[in-house]
């Protein structure tokens, strides 16, 4: 899939109605925000993985190693997927958030002279309408860390990564195995807290 799949599954999260907050059924039927399948294929960033494998071939036509410039790049491709998440979904989302009653601040309670007179500095208006969450709140952290990982897991097992250059090439091929296997592992792991809603409460009323 790519990025930009992952940056939908963090509105899809946002979306969700509460009463779906729960793992996807194991029978492959859908979910608000998808199946077990489309989750754990949504977390491989194919752009970045695209852009990777291309710069590693302009690597490879130099004619030298460049074991350098190849850690720099593996880990400036790794650094970008959580900004191209994080990014994009800001862009699509067009809605804000309510932040619950129960976070909201006391009222400040002043004494007079007469403690049994007190004065309700800040009282709670119970039909005011709550006030907006900033928007560096509720952002698709774990969205953004499925990515991460994904691209440092799959960085490492495409050839002429930095890693088989630090290794010998029967030593690469097993690395490069146990890292792909583990790599399916981890998304398979994280697929599930994917299917969840967020806690956040979606204010469809307004822009974010």
């Amino acid at each position: 899939m790519s990025l930009i799949s992952l940056s939908t599954v963090g509105i899809r999260r946002d979306l969700a109605r509460p009463t779906s907050r729960t793992v996807a059924p194991a029978d492959g039927a859908t979910s608000p925000i998808g199946t077990f399948g489309q989750l754990l294929v949504a977390q491989i960033p194919s752009e970045a993985l695209l852009a990777y494998t291309t710069l590693l071939a302009v690597f490879a036509a130099g004619g030298s190693n460049y074991r350098t410039g190849r850690w720099i790049l593996y880990g400036a491709v790794v650094a970008v997927c959580p900004i191209v998440v994080i990014t994009t979904y800001l862009a699509r989302r067009t809605y804000g958030f309510i932040e619950p009653a129960s976070s909201r601040p006391a009222p400040v309670v002043v004494a007079t002279a007469n403690p049994l007179d007190l004065v309700d500095d800040a009282p709670l208006d119970a039909t005011a309408t709550p006030a907006p969450v900033p928007v560096y709140r509720h952002l698709p952290i774990l969205p953004a860390l499925a990515a991460t990982t994904s691209m440092a897991v799959y960085g490492l097992t495409v050839p002429g990564s930095a890693l088989q250059y630090q290794v010998a090439d029967v030593g690469f091929g097993i690395i490069a195995g146990c890292l792909a296997v583990g790599g399916g592992v981890m998304m398979a792991i994280i697929s599930p807290f994917l299917a969840r809603a967020n806690t956040a409460t979606a204010d469809l009323g307004t822009e974010g």
